[in-house]
């Protein structure tokens, strides 16, 4: 439900009025309730994730290092749900890390740390996802 709320708010008033420090916080508040999400609310989480993300556009650089953090430790999860969940957030603010400079170093370290199985769940997600093609 907060989720939704966030998401509604940053969809419809963007995030031009938000400081630094709000930024944090909304990002750390983003990451630990994606880390501590159910299975049921998969889709709410991953909607709002990527409407902060992309309405943040360059001002999400400095947080790409934790986002890819957390992105890395679900792919490598032994849980097909968890595995896609990443995945499809990566779909979700793959825009904003090719825009950043942060793209080509997160974008390589999470290649290299994913296994067989991640890489095509990833594959997968990016070619169902329009915004990236």
């Amino acid at each position: 439900m907060v989720m939704e709320t966030i998401d509604k708010v940053v969809h419809e008033l963007g995030s031009s009025d938000l400081d630094a420090r709000l930024e944090e916080l909304l990002i750390d508040g983003i990451l630990y309730a994606f880390q501590e999400q159910a299975s049921d609310d998969a889709n709410v989480m991953l909607n709002g994730f990527g409407t902060v993300v992309n309405s943040l556009k360059m001002r999400a650089k400095p947080y790409l290092p934790q986002i890819c953090g957390t992105i890395k430790w679900r792919l490598n999860n032994k849980g097909a749900k968890i595995r896609q969940q990443a995945a499809d957030l990566i779909a979700r603010i793959a825009v904003v890390m090719k825009v950043s400079f942060w793209f080509c170093l997160a974008w390589g370290w999470l290649c290299r740390l994913l296994h067989w199985h991640s890489a095509y769940a990833l594959t997968a997600a990016l070619l169902r996802s329009a915004q990236v093609f």
